[in-house]
C-alpha cells in the first residue's frame, strides 16, 4: 500500500500498527448511554499542525463533556533494548499531551468537564521490571495504561467496551475527572 502522494510504499510495520489502531476503535462502541466514541478525530495541535487522535471518547459528565484521548499503539515492550524505553515512552507521551493541549483551552472556559487520557498496546510486557516501567513513566505524566489484551469478560471474550476502558482509566488516574 503506497501513503497518499508519497509515491513510497507503507513500511509493514505502519501498516499493523494501522490495523492495530483500526481493530481497537472498531470494538468501541458509538452511541452509548455513557458517551460516544470518535475514531481518527482530527485535532488542529500547537502550530497549526494537523493531527490525528486515534480514538476521542465524549463522556457526559453533568451536562458537560469530559474528553478522554486513546492513543494506540502497536508496541511490543520486550522487543525494545533497554536504553530505548524511555525515549519511546516519551516520544508517545509527547504526542499524547500534544493533543491534550489542544484541548485545553476548551477546558479553561469551562466548556469541558474534564480532559483524561490513555494509551493502548496490544499487550503487557512480559520481561521483569518493564510493565512497571510502562505504567510509571506514563503515569508519571498523567496518562493511564491499557494493554488490549486484558479487557477481557473473564471467559476470554475481548470485552473493549466503553464503559471497560473508562474504569480501567478512572482507576488509574485516581478518578480525577478534571484535568
Amino acid at each position: 500500500m503506497t501513503p497518499r502522494g508519497s509515491g513510497r510504499p507503507e513500511p509493514e510495520l505502519l501498516r499493523i500498527c494501522k490495523a492495530f489502531g483500526k481493530l481497537v476503535a472498531i470494538q468501541y462502541p458509538t452511541g452509548m448511554a455513557e458517551g460516544t466514541a470518535q475514531a481518527e478525530k482530527p485535532v488542529t495541535v500547537t502550530g497549526g499542525r494537523a493531527g490525528r487522535i486515534d480514538l476521542l471518547l465524549v463522556i457526559d459528565d453533568q451536562g458537560r463533556p469530559l474528553l478522554v484521548v486513546v492513543e494506540v499503539k502497536n508496541t511490543d515492550w520486550d522487543a525494545h533494548a533497554a536504553h530505548r524505553l524511555r525515549p519511546n515512552l516519551a516520544r508517545h507521551a509527547r504526542q499524547v499531551w500534544r493533543y491534550i493541549d489542544s484541548l485545553l483551552p476548551a477546558l479553561e472556559t469551562g466548556e469541558l468537564a474534564g480532559v483524561q487520557a490513555a494509551l493502548v498496546y496490544p499487550r503487557r510486557p512480559s520481561l521483569p521490571g518493564r510493565a512497571k516501567l510502562v505504567e510509571g513513566v506514563l503515569g508519571e505524566q498523567g496518562i493511564s495504561v491499557l494493554f488490549y489484551e486484558e479487557l477481557e469478560d473473564g471467559g476470554g471474550e475481548q470485552v473493549w467496551c466503553l464503559s471497560c476502558a473508562l474504569s480501567a482509566i478512572h482507576h488509574q488516574s485516581g478518578g480525577a475527572a478534571g484535568g
